[in-house]
């Protein structure tokens, strides 16, 4: 019989090292276990709610765009050469949010916007040398994107359309993910 206080031989303390080596890596193999099926889990349930926002953000637009034709007839131009350009560079957001024709500086500016955008600029970057939603100043056209929480983001020498995001949301996928 053993006593409490006695020493373990150095066989029987070897032991008890590999059996908790054992049992620990056991139970870490099997909370990994959990753990990925649990990551797996939420986001799955993430990316789903992220589509429904993108979903949510198409049809605000889609909006957007359908009064555009019932008032002027026709869609949005879009003069992009191939696909990855009508994706990324077009002038929608010039075209929804209306443009004003400056004479004084021979260049188009938009709404709450100081930089102005030329002829030049817009035939390089979309291939076009005019809007279609645009009036000549004073006056502003129709900006069919008020109060759609449509905005712009400069991109190099224009601005791009832009539908915000939750900022939370995003992090939040991107941690998940």
């Amino acid at each position: 019989m053993r006593l409490k206080n006695q020493a373990l031989t150095p066989l029987q303390a070897l032991v008890v090292i590999l059996a908790l080596f054992v049992f620990v890596g056991l139970g870490y193999g099997l909370y990994r276990v959990a753990e990925k099926f649990r990551h797996q889990r939420n986001v799955r349930a993430s990316i789903s709610k992220y589509l429904d926002g993108l979903r949510g953000q198409r049809d605000v637009l889609g909006q957007a765009v359908e009064r555009y034709h019932a008032q002027l007839g026709f869609y949005p131009p879009n003069h992009s050469t191939s696909r990855t350009e009508r994706a990324s560079l077009n002038p929608l957001y010039y075209e929804l949010v209306g443009t004003q024709w400056s004479t004084n500086y021979q260049s188009y500016r938009v709404p709450n916007a100081k930089e102005t955008i030329k002829p030049e600029t817009m035939e390089k970057i979309f291939h076009m040398n005019s809007f279609s939603n645009s009036l000549i100043g004073p006056s502003w056209p129709t900006n069919f994107a008020n109060g759609l929480g449509v905005s712009g983001r400069e991109e190099g020498e224009v601005i791009l359309m832009g539908l915000a995001l939750r900022k939370r949301s995003a992090r939040k996928l991107t941690r998940i993910l």
